[in-house]
């Protein structure tokens, strides 16, 4: 909110209209109240997880507790490397896979996502209600989300709004949903993705009981 401080100044009762000291007073405070506002708003702003990158988003992140750094497994497979009936010395050993570790740094277009699911996942309590919500806050463009549980100590959820590549990739190698602790997460489905078997209002398609018909 910006004060206006001649809109202040109109608010004075008219015995006071004159008064060079008030009227001085009142439009400090307006002006000072610009200035808080100014630096106020700048520190909501910097805590803005979609309109901040770089350094910032980094600030971020180390708030929440994750880091932008990602050690994975980069493997080298030179010719017979791997073949495990090829043996040399010792017949107990066996070729295998050259491999390192490669240390990296996600983008900020990965590291938002998984920034929003640290968030969640510190601040859930994985009922089903907080899991959809969480969801929903990882996944802004998700929503509707539904939770289906399978009764089984597992469940997955499927997604009827849009999901960008990015997000479907971290959904599908990273454990982002929140969730009970010994539940295990089973998967996701976009629902757009599905291709209808059938349409309405086909008489000739049946399902489940042969006297059960489609109907529009």
């Amino acid at each position: 909110m910006i004060y206006h401080v001649e809109q202040i100044l109109s608010r004075v009762y008219g015995q006071y209209k004159n008064s060079n000291k008030l009227n001085l007073w009142l439009s400090i405070n307006g002006e000072i109240a610009n200035e808080l506002q100014t630096a106020i708003d700048k520190v909501i702003t910097s805590y803005d997880i979609d309109s901040n990158s770089g350094n910032q988003l980094d600030i971020i992140g180390k708030l929440v507790g994750i880091g932008r750094e990602v050690i994975g497994d980069v493997q080298f497979p030179p010719e017979e490397f791997g073949d495990d009936t090829v043996e040399f010395g010792d017949e107990s050993a066996q070729f295998s896979a050259l491999s390192v570790a490669e240390n990296d740094e996600l983008s900020d277009e990965y590291y938002r996502v998984l920034i929003r699911a640290k968030i969640v996942k510190n601040n859930s309590d994985s009922t089903i209600d907080s899991i959809i919500l969480g969801a929903e806050f990882i996944l802004p463009n998700g929503s509707p989300i539904i939770v289906n549980d399978a009764e089984d100590m597992s469940f997955s959820i499927d997604i009827f709004g849009s999901v960008s590549e990015v997000e479907r990739q971290i959904l599908s190698s990273v454990d982002v949903v929140p969730r009970p602790q010994g539940v295990q997460f089973s998967g996701y489905r976009v629902m757009s993705d599905l291709s209808p078997v059938s349409e309405f209002g086909d008489q000739t398609a049946e399902f489940g009981n042969t006297s059960a018909e489609f109907g529009s």
